[in-house]
């Protein structure tokens, strides 16, 4: 049996939001913030999975991934707590960056528990 593990729980989310901001465009050219919040959980999903891959061999692409992905979601998170969106729209400005960014730092220090390990 699979184990349903974050990435998963994450590309799923991320599809949910995405689907629901598709389906709530209004005629007046009016976006919804779901999108962004499902663009971030599947940004949190590779990145949560360079960081693995990250910890069984070390690799410059991966690297690369994930820093973009972490570079790409402060960019659309930040901004919006500046301007008070968050308040506007709590699942995608406020609760999604903080269960991924939770996320990430839980498998960064997961996975370099196993890197250090490995090494000695």
């Amino acid at each position: 049996m699979n184990k349903i593990t974050i990435p998963i729980i994450f590309v799923i989310l991320g599809v949910i939001l995405i689907l629901a901001g598709l389906g709530s465009q209004s005629l007046d050219g009016d976006t919804s913030f779901s999108l962004i919040g499902g663009v971030n959980f599947l940004l949190g999903a590779v990145m949560y999975r360079s960081r693995k891959n990250q910890a069984k061999k070390k690799s410059i692409n991966w690297l690369v991934v994930e820093i973009v992905s972490l570079i790409l979601i402060i960019l659309t998170v930040l901004p919006s707590l500046m301007n008070g969106l968050w308040y506007l729209h709590p699942i995608t400005f406020l609760f999604s960056p903080v269960l991924i960014f939770g996320c990430y730092i839980y498998a960064f220090l997961k996975f370099k528990k196993q890197i250090s390990s490995v090494n000695n």
